[in-house]
């Protein structure tokens, strides 16, 4: 394979000839070429045009998780007991969800009529352990004297396609390019999960180290009761497509479990609440977000601890 020119060349080269050795049944060869135009993509990219990119997606998500968390400055609960919660996109209302989101929300209704809880929200799309340990160390303040949900992992866990900077630089190909780079990871995930190392926002041993270094910087607050939560393994449909999910979601999960062991922490198994109320169904239609039922279901299991 010969690859040269600028990036958008080398990108559509390296993905065309990826397409060709797949369907000459090559499947190994095609996921180190598909590896190599995600490689590409960053490495060859405009750095000024790419620093753009990445600074306006953390500003766009960080603008939303802002204000998200100004849902609950006015009119919330003064005397209520504080809690602080650390949340991706689970704890976040759906985009479609405009007057009454927030309300609807498990963080919301801990801070609604019934459970009266001084809600602060720190919940962001992408969030990882990397991000709550960033946030804490920025602001001293959080968690002091507080109850603390930790509901993060499975941005940590899932086996990506495309990194954070490789998903942001593939906008800077042309639609076409970019197109047939998702489309390949879209047609051949299985082989792209079978032959190339796992790739994670997170990997294992750093999440089990932010885990323990975030418990240390709550409890050196005064933090109250600090409550970790298991990660949803999404529904049997979506397992073929991703081969061992079941395994890698299992290996984040006992490192949650081992941290709320070694440092005498409160567990919260969304993943078997989740799963255990199945029939009604607590997800939406993708199979990790919560429907309106599993909000509720949440926030009552919290309230309870």
């Amino acid at each position: 394979m010969s690859i040269s020119g600028n990036c958008e060349n080398q990108v559509a080269g390296a993905i065309a000839y990826a397409f060709a050795v797949a369907q000459a049944g090559k499947a190994e060869l095609a996921a180190n070429a598909f590896s190599l135009a995600r490689q590409i993509a960053v490495s060859q990219a405009n750095p000024a045009k790419l620093a753009a990119r990445i600074d306006a997606d953390t500003a766009h998500h960080k603008k939303e998780r802002d204000d998200f968390a100004a849902c609950f400055q006015s009119g919330r609960n003064a005397s209520g007991e504080p809690l602080l919660i650390f949340s991706d996109s689970l704890g976040l209302p759906r985009v479609d969800q405009r007057s009454d989101g927030a309300a609807r929300t498990y963080s919301g209704l801990l801070a609604g009529a019934e459970h009266k809880r001084r809600v602060t929200a720190i919940c962001q799309r992408f969030f990882t352990t990397d991000n709550v340990l960033a946030v804490l160390q920025k602001d001293e303040t959080l968690g002091r004297d507080s109850d603390v949900l930790i509901h993060v992992g499975l941005n940590d866990c899932a086996n990506r396609m495309f990194l954070a900077k490789e998903r942001l630089a593939l906008g800077l190909l042309t639609p076409e390019t970019n197109k047939r780079v998702v489309e390949f990871a879209r047609r051949y995930r299985r082989d792209i999960l079978r032959y190339l190392p796992s790739r994670n926002y997170v990997p294992l041993e750093r999440f089990s180290a932010n885990l323990s270094t975030v418990t240390e910087i709550l409890k050196a607050r005064g933090v109250r009761k600090l409550i970790l939560s298991t990660i949803v393994l999404p529904p049997t449909k979506f397992w073929p497509a991703t081969p061992g999910i079941n395994r890698g979601f299992a290996k984040y999960n006992m490192e949650i479990m081992d941290a709320v062991h070694r440092h005498d922490l409160i567990l919260l198994d969304v993943d078997r609440i989740m799963w255990e109320n199945h029939s009604r169904e607590p997800l939406m239609a993708d199979g990790m977000h919560l429907s309106d039922l599993g909000h509720q279901l949440l926030a009552n299991h919290v309230a309870a601890l």
